[in-house]
């Protein structure tokens, strides 16, 4: 079957050590012609070389997702390619890197993970010979990879790695078990927008000229806990054991809440939502919300019912997704309203129904979920109906 997905066109760029005649050492040896010269450097400047590796073994891989200062996003792997081409000896480190704008990376929800599996899958990074020169570049079909199941990684350490996203320094998590899957969860935990903010390495030795959002390495050396000492910068051993202080943010807060009332997933739902903002107020706007949808099964109907009565008289919020959020809360409210209704006597929703009637012209989801709600009341043949439409109708005619 023919695949009709949209195609993007990625820049790449291959950095390892050659010696030639005029030059040896590491710098870049072949790249597509879309990459800038400022994109050049910056990859050059933040790219492994010689011993940079966490762990010295031909199985070891890094991994490094950082923005460019022309606004594209790197996503890179390093592995080791061979020996050392110059006199150091040793095992010499190959980085692929790609460049892709925002737009590209919202394919992918902007999961830097799903990407690189979808370029691995590709086999755009496996090489017969070390390529030299111009490449071309890489073709990529729109992702088909949007992973969102089951909850992986341990508790502490996702919350930690959520919780560094709203720090003021940086992570070194070392001796991190699983740590890629764990960052991946704690990644689409965060709003979209701000999982473009989440820049990081794995696998690599930690180096001031690549410091990043968080940073996961193997042993914590000597020569890294003298780099680190005065710095803004959290180094955590035996990370998921040991955690970094963490800061005070709505989301945080939000998701220890969906941790302990098992919403976990739908706290996920709500990440992967169009933020057309990630302000500070807008968050915690947002993470009011749902921290209010994942208790709504323990409020009881006479709270529900009195609740509709703030629909009316609130405000919409500007922002498209506290609006969408108001309209979760409102559908959710609508569902537990109308459950609950089955199993309570009619007569006891007589105070509530004058809100029921005056819904907000608001958003039509919420306008639709008050509906419903009012329309379940008249199913259970309330006698006060009757009574408050001639009530209606009577003061019409006298007026």
């Amino acid at each position: 079957m023919a695949d009709h997905r949209p195609v993007m066109q990625i820049d790449h760029a291959v950095f390892t050590s050659t010696a030639t005649r005029m030059a040896q050492g590491y710098r870049i040896v072949a790249s597509s012609a879309g990459l800038t010269s400022d994109e050049k450097k910056h990859i050059t400047t933040a790219s492994p070389s010689h011993s940079a590796m966490a762990a010295v073994n031909d199985d070891n891989v890094g991994l490094a997702f950082y923005p460019l200062k022309t606004g594209r996003y790197c996503i890179a792997r390093s592995t080791h390619a061979g020996l050392e081409q110059t006199a150091r000896g040793g095992q010499r480190v190959l980085t692929h890197c790609f460049a892709l704008t925002a737009d590209q990376l919202n394919t992918f929800d902007n999961n830097p993970f799903a990407c690189l599996r979808a370029l691995q899958a590709a086999g755009v990074m496996e090489f017969d010979e070390l390529p030299k020169g111009q490449l071309a570049c890489v073709s990529l079909p729109a992702a088909t990879d949007r992973k969102h199941g089951n909850v992986m990684g341990s508790v502490s350490a996702t919350a930690a790695l959520v919780a560094t996203a709203f720090a003021d320094d940086t992570l070194i998590a070392a001796n991190a078990p699983d740590i890629a899957t764990t960052l991946e969860m704690a990644i689409l935990f965060l709003p979209k927008p701000l999982r473009l903010e989440y820049s990081f390495t794995i696998g690599l030795k930690f180096a001031m000229a690549r410091r990043y959002r968080m940073h996961a390495i193997g042993e914590a050396d000597i020569a890294t806990k003298r780099i680190v000492r005065g710095q803004p910068i959290q180094l955590i051993e035996n990370f998921g054991e040991n955690t970094p202080n963490l800061p005070d943010a709505p989301w945080v807060d939000l998701w220890f809440d969906a941790e302990n009332t098992g919403k976990l997933n739908a706290l996920l739902d709500v990440a992967n939502e169009d933020f057309d903002s990630i302000e500070d107020h807008t968050l915690s706007e947002v993470a009011a919300y749902q921290r209010a949808i994942n208790h709504i099964d323990d409020e009881p109907l006479e709270a529900l019912l009195a609740a509709w009565q703030a629909t009316e008289e609130d405000e919409l919020p500007e922002s498209h997704i506290e609006r969408n959020m108001l309209a979760r809360y409102i559908t959710t409210k609508k569902d537990q309203t109308v459950t609950k209704l089955k199993k309570t006597d009619a007569m006891a929703l007589r105070p509530y129904w004058s809100h029921l009637l005056r819904v907000a012209d608001c958003d039509d989801r919420i306008r639709q979920s008050c509906e419903e709600v009012a329309a379940r009341c008249e199913e259970l043949h309330c006698p006060w109906l009757e009574q408050d439409s001639e009530t209606e109708a009577t003061a019409a005619t006298h007026a």
